[in-house]
């Protein structure tokens, strides 16, 4: 026997085995960490329908046409944020930046909404929204005042940024 055979094909068989346990371990860790993240509050501030996500005075809630529909009409500056959980800048980079930012506002000009984009979640109305805001990617970030987008980035953000775009769209 050669100290150069090529490897046994049970052990070749094991080690992609083994790798796709560690991706499917790692996804559902991954998806289990956005839930803790990003998790929901038992009240609702503002009396829209849906998941509120943070906020008390600013809310961020999770997506319905209702909730979006009644802070249209109610003026609001309204910020959409598309993510998908399967997304690493969505769910573990911004949900923390985003639930930080909504807990720390004190204004009720502004509403925020979480957008499923393209990750099994998502609803048709969902869909509308993302081809509406021209949106092409899972993490973009649209704030609308007046009916009129008035930001719109794919760009991560950081605390300060969060804070400059949304007082910027206060004003």
């Amino acid at each position: 026997m050669s100290a150069f055979q090529s490897p046994r094909p049970y052990f070749v068989v094991a080690i992609i085995l083994a790798l796709l346990v560690a991706v499917v371990l790692w996804s559902n860790l991954s998806r289990q960490k956005t839930t803790e993240t990003t998790g929901s509050t038992p009240t609702n501030p503002a009396g829209y329908d849906g998941t509120l996500i943070a906020g008390s005075t600013t809310p961020f809630y999770e997506f319905t046409p209702l909730g979006y529909e009644t802070a249209k009409k109610e003026g609001k500056v309204i910020l959409l944020n598309f993510a998908a959980s399967w997304s690493g800048i969505s769910t573990i980079a911004e949900a923390p930046v985003l639930k930080a930012g909504f807990d720390g506002l004190k204004t009720d000009k502004l509403v925020g909404f979480r957008v499923h984009y393209k990750d099994g979640a998502n609803k048709a109305v969902e869909d509308q929204l993302a081809q509406e805001f021209d949106v092409q990617s899972e993490h973009t970030k649209v704030i609308v005042k007046k009916g009129k987008v008035i930001s719109k980035t794919t760009e991560s953000w950081t605390d300060e940024d969060f804070i400059k775009e949304t007082t910027k769209a206060l004003e």
